[in-house]
Formats: structure tokens, sequence, C-alpha cells
């Protein structure tokens, strides 16, 4: 498939993955991060190349394998300093995706390609560097010793950086590897993590006490002479950081001063990627919504304006399930046409007329924007009620209905963060109720609401698949709304619309949409929409 149509759909398959490692991904805002229960991705492109695309991937199996396998209370418990949280990290990270990778193997080479991705050197080995960046040596070698377990051509790398710190730290690497070694038999959780990566670097706070040891007179005047870099202080004025300073520099670092763990380069990567896009896809966020109920006089009055509507749909329906018997070549035998084989004609078995169930799941979209304030949104709750209560009366048919926007949305340090919300008001499988009485405030985040809504059909195991959508006026973001239907149309989700006293649903949905001025329109709208949808010709199958 190409990677633009892959894209296009990218908030189905996020979805998709989601839920097979029961994990919940959004999809909005210009941020890429996960609070320990949620995975969430910024608003990403339609169009990008498969490098972007692999990297969307590998970021929610990587995120997907810690909320799964990390325990982060654990972690928060022990009280981290910044170069053991990274120690950890290196360990964890690792660890979690080798979790994750013998559930679902399909993920290993996702990750596998993203080992290769990050660490295979793409132009020649950089040059030895200068002792005051032993500390990143160490650590680097230490990183792409735990990454070679998985892909061992990171092997060559990780040599490189070997003989590095074997000239800057003669020693040390005798003393770490070994324990380094014992993580696939000892890490077997997030407290065992812990635990390996504070020994790793008790034994480099030995090697570090060692080096102060005082030396030997003649021995220190050589290492002075070779450490004082007379040459290069002749040319710069400055003196270079010995190894065994950047090392004491390493356990004082803060968590700026260290490498940037893979989640966070991930992350950097995927919000660049959003920023540099003409155009996003989102994804709305569920938030609550008030809800009241209708009063008894504006439920009969919606009952009895709909009433038909009702009784021609059961009418519809009954019709289209009853299909007379017939004769055929095959079948049951029927006595009362054996005469017909006097005249040579064989057609005297009985075939019983055999009608496929609707079996449809119909997903309705109350637009409660402040445009839709007044009349406009207590018609539209009636026309929600009505549609509800009547579709709830056909066998084989579950609804739906949700309100665009919700609330305002909350991020996980307590903060209002965007309102590109939907807010559900029945869901699938629920007994309808009267609470349709809603505010209309707000922007029009139809495109938002339309990719969620998308994404519930998604996991539906019926043939057909309806949203409805009630509107009066225009949305947010045109272009969502289209590359939305694009991909409905592709997934064979089907998208009507019912306009409220305005024709702006006819620009969106030019041929599968009406517009209706009151309530008593409803049932004759509606009844034309949904006979076509509900009912498809040549259903009939002869058996």
């Amino acid at each position: 498939m190409h990677t633009r149509h892959i894209m296009r759909a990218l908030p189905l398959v996020a979805d998709v993955l989601g839920n097979q490692y029961g994990i919940q991904v959004r999809i909005g805002g210009d941020t890429a991060y996960t609070n320990g229960r949620i995975i969430c991705l910024p608003s990403l492109p339609v169009e990008a190349d498969e490098t972007s695309l692999k990297m969307i991937r590998a970021f929610l199996d990587h995120e997907s394998a810690h909320i799964r396998e990390t325990a982060f209370d654990v972690a928060q418990e022990a009280g981290l300093s910044p170069l053991e949280l990274h120690m950890w990290n290196i360990l964890e990270d690792w660890r979690v995706e080798e979790r994750l990778s013998a559930v679902f193997p399909g993920c290993k080479e996702n990750l596998h390609w993203l080992i290769r991705h990050l660490f295979l050197p793409k132009e020649e080995p950089e040059q030895p560097k200068p002792q005051g960046q032993a500390k990143t040596v160490v650590l680097n070698w230490m990183l792409l010793v735990v990454r070679a377990w998985a892909v061992p051509e990171v092997g060559q790398r990780r040599d490189f950086y070997a003989s590095q710190l074997d000239t800057l730290l003669p020693g040390i690497r005798a003393m770490l590897e070994p324990l380094l070694c014992t993580a696939p038999a000892r890490c077997n959780d997030t407290a065992s993590t812990i635990t390996l990566a504070r020994e790793l670097i008790e034994v480099m706070q030995q090697y570090m006490q060692a080096m102060r040891e005082p030396e030997p007179k003649a021995e220190r005047n050589v290492a002075g002479q070779a450490a004082s870099g007379d040459s290069i202080n002749s040319i710069t004025g400055l003196r270079p950081i010995s190894a065994k300073e950047s090392l004491e520099e390493l356990f004082q670092a803060t968590e700026q001063d260290l490498p940037e763990d893979l989640g966070n380069i991930l992350a950097e990567q995927l919000q660049r990627m959003s920023v540099q896009a003409n155009g996003r896809i989102a994804v709305a966020e569920v938030a609550p919504k008030r809800l009241m109920p209708f009063s008894e006089a504006e439920q009969t009055y919606t009952r009895n304006a709909t009433r038909a509507l009702r009784t021609k749909l059961q009418g519809l329906l009954q019709a289209t399930r009853s299909v007379r018997n017939r004769c055929g070549y095959r079948g049951k035998l029927e006595p009362a046409k054996l005469h017909r084989l006097s005249t040579h004609n064989p057609r005297v078995f009985l075939q019983k007329g055999h009608k496929q169930g609707v079996e449809t799941a119909v997903h309705i979209l109350l637009d409660a924007s402040s445009s839709m304030s007044g009349m406009p949104i207590t018609l539209a709750g009636q026309a929600c009620f009505a549609v509800a209560e009547a579709l709830a009366h056909i066998p084989g048919v579950q609804t739906a209905v949700s309100a665009f926007p919700g609330g305002r949305a909350w991020s996980a340090n307590k903060k209002q963060t965007h309102g590109k919300t939907v807010a559900p008001i029945l869901r699938f499988g629920k007994k309808p109720h009267t609470n349709f009485c809603l505010d209309a405030v707000g922007s029009t985040p139809m495109g938002e609401a339309l990719w969620w809504a998308l994404q519930g059909m998604n996991k539906r195991s019926e043939p057909r698949k309806l949203v409805l959508l009630i509107t009066d006026g225009e949305p947010d973001d045109a272009w969502s709304v289209q590359e939305a239907l694009k991909v409905a149309a592709s997934c064979q989700v089907e998208v009507y619309g019912i306009g409220i006293r305005l024709p702006a649903i006819s620009k969106i949905l030019p041929h599968s949409s009406q517009v209706i001025q009151g309530i008593d329109d409803l049932a004759p709208c509606l009844f034309g929409l949904l006979q076509r949808a509900l009912v498809q010709p040549g259903e009939v199958a002869m058996s």
C-alpha cells in the first residue's frame, strides 16, 4: 500500500495497535509522550516518507512496551538520581522491548529497524574524542553493549567505543562488562533492573576512588606531563579536562547533561515531523459534557412528530425480510408441483427465500458548537433522540450518539489542553435515554470527531457501518473532514448528513445529505437516507 494511503489511515492504525497492546493512543497537539497509561502522538501529516512511518510504529511499540511492562510506581519510589535514571533506562528499554517482542513478534522487526536506524553509523566512524568526553564514551559503550544483544550489527560500533574507553579509562571496561552481561538473566522486572543499574554505578564509583589514590612520584610526574597538555595550552590557553575529572562530573550530572533516552529521541523526531507538516491529522479526545433530560412535553412532541419515521422503518424492514418461497431445481420436493414433470418442467423443488439481517452499526455525530445555540441545538437534540429511539426498535441495528465538541481536555498535570473533544451521549449496546438536551458552545472540530468515530467503527463487527452527521455549519478544518471521508469510503463506512436549517452540509456531503427546517421534516428526510442505507438491493439469496 502506498505510504500516503497508510498515513491517511494512521489514526486507525494507531488505534488498532493500541487495542492490540491494550493501550489507549491519542493523536493531537504538538508533543509526543506517555503518562504511563496513554500514548499521545502529535498531530501528524498525511504524507510522509517510509522512514517517518516506521518511526511512528517504533514509537508506539517502544512506549507500549513500557506501559505494559514497566512498574512506574516502583521507579518513582526508588528516588533515582539522574545518572541512576539514565543507567536504568538503558537496561529497562531493552528489557521491555524484549518482553513485547516475545508476545507480539511483529513488533520485533519495527524495534530492530529502529536500533539500526539510530545506532549504526551512516558515515565513517568519528575520530577518538578528547578526554573531556570520557563520561559520554562510557555511557555510549554501555548502551551499545545492551543494544548489540538484539541487533548484532551494532557490535562494530560498540567495539569502536570500547577502544576509546580502554584508552581514556583503562581497566573500567573489565570491571563493568561482566556485571553488565548478567542483565539478561537478572533483569526480570523493574525493581531488578534498578538494582543492577545501581550496582553498575557502584562499580564506577569504586574505579573513580581508585583513581584518586596517590600514585608513586615518578609515575605521577609522567602522568602529569601527559595530562598537562602544554602544547594545547600554548595555543588555546585552556587546560584540557582529564578523564578522571570527566568521570567525576558524571556523578554530579543533571538530566540535561546526560544523553537523551530512546523515547525522547523518538518523541523529538515525531514533533519535528508534526511542525514541518502542511496538513496534519488529529483525533478528538473524549471529554465529559453536561447533559439534561427532555421535559415530558418535549418527549411527547418529539415522539409524535417522528412516529411516522419508526412506522415506516419497521414496515420497510419487515417487507425486505419477508421473502416468498420459490420453486427451483433443488431443495425439498414439493408434492403439489409434481404435475410439472408431465410437461418436462423439473422445477418441482421448494426453495425457501433467505434474507440476510440488517446487522448495521449507526453512529450519530451531533454538532454542538456555539453556532448551534438556541433553536438549532434543540432541534438537533430532538433529531438524535428520535433517530436513536427509532433505530433501537429495529433488530440487528446498534446505535451510538456523540456530540462535538465535548468539554475541555486536561493534561496529566491538570492543565487545559485543547477543545478538540467529543462527548458520548449514547454508547453502542446501551438502552436509549432522554438526556439529549445539551448546551452549544465552542468551535466545530468535525474532522477530529469523524476520525474518532472511524476509530470506533473500525472495531465494530457489523458488516454495515453508517455515520450520520448532524450539523448547521462549516467545520474548523475542512481539509481534515475531507481526508476522514476518503478513509471512510476506503473502509466501507457510509457517511450521511442532515443539515439544520443551513445548507453547509451539502458542501461536505453533496450526494448523501439533506437539509431540514423543523422536526416535522425529520421523518421524510431520514426515511429517504436510511431507506438506501439500511436496505441494499440484491440481498435476497435463494438456498
